[in-house]
């Protein structure tokens, strides 16, 4: 799985995993996302099996979110159409959230943190589709930090708004072992 963050406004064409910075648009780095341990760790520990439905990929993101990593003490995702909402309840690391929100609010659609990045890569590799995180936000009353992600169409020569990071160029298959970041070829 990889990541894209656009540099410019995403406008959905193909991307090359070979190039972080390709001669054409889209420009951008094509990354790791930071919740690969994570899966690795689910695949090799829990083997991990990523359903294609919005109902078993909610039960998965519970289990995985409230009872295997425990990052929170409750878990809600919400369905509407081209968006989900996933809502950390009580999330153990609110204070690193608040600390990053100070110093950029942005910073988290940018490049999330492994528990957001985490829902959005199996979103993305669930559904087989490209997946956004459009913003996060939380409520320091309650310890409660929301992620909002856009499933985004096939791309058509239309061009979407602007997306601040993008899931699935988090590929839904392997890299070949010598085509991979840190690749001596």
């Amino acid at each position: 799985m990889l990541q894209f963050n656009p540099v410019l406004t995403y406008n959905g064409s193909k991307l090359a995993v070979k190039g972080s910075f390709p001669e054409k648009q889209p420009s951008g780095l094509v990354t790791i996302p930071s919740c690969n341990l994570l899966i690795q760790d689910l695949k090799k520990r829990n083997a991990l099996e990523i359903p294609h439905n919005e109902e078993n990929l909610t039960h998965l993101l519970h289990e995985i979110i409230e009872e295997i990593f425990e990052l929170a003490q409750r878990v809600s995702a919400s369905w509407n159409g081209s968006s989900v909402t996933i809502t950390f309840h009580r999330y153990r690391f609110i204070e690193g959230c608040q600390v990053i929100w100070q110093e950029s609010p942005q910073y988290c659609s940018k490049y999330p943190c492994p528990a957001c990045s985490l829902c959005g890569a199996l979103i993305a590799e669930g559904i087989d589709k490209v997946v956004t995180l459009d913003r996060c936000s939380m409520s320091s009353s309650s310890q409660d930090v929301t992620a909002i992600f856009s499933i985004l169409s096939e791309p058509d020569g239309f061009h979407y708004s602007s997306y601040e990071t993008v899931f699935d160029i988090f590929l839904t298959q392997p890299l070949p072992k010598d085509e991979g970041p840190g690749s001596l070829h």
